[in-house]
C-alpha cells in the first residue's frame, strides 16, 4: 500500500516534523518501515527516509514493480 501525501512547501513542515523530527525536512521523502527498508535508507526513530529521487524510483519499484529509474 502507498499513502502519498502533499506537504506545503514552506517550512516547518509540520506534518514531516511529527513522523520524522525537525532535522528531515527535505522533499521529496518515502517513509517506509524501517524493517522493510532498503540498505541506503536512514533510520529516524521507528521508521526509515529516502530523500534521494532515484533511491525513491528503485525503492518502489522493488516493492511494487514496474520500471525504475533511467541510469
Amino acid at each position: 500500500k502507498i499513502e502519498v501525501r502533499r506537504v506545503a512547501f514552506p517550512r516547518p513542515r509540520q506534518e514531516v516534523i511529527d513522523l520524522v523530527g525537525p532535522d528531515w525536512q527535505g522533499l521529496p521523502m518515502l517513509v517506509m518501515d524501517k524493517d522493510r527498508a532498503p540498505g541506503d535508507a536512514i533510520i529516524v526513530g521507528d521508521f526509515a527516509i529516502l530523500q534521494d529521487v532515484r533511491a525513491i524510483g528503485r525503492a518502489l519499484t522493488s516493492r511494487h514493480g514496474g520500471v525504475g529509474p533511467h541510469p
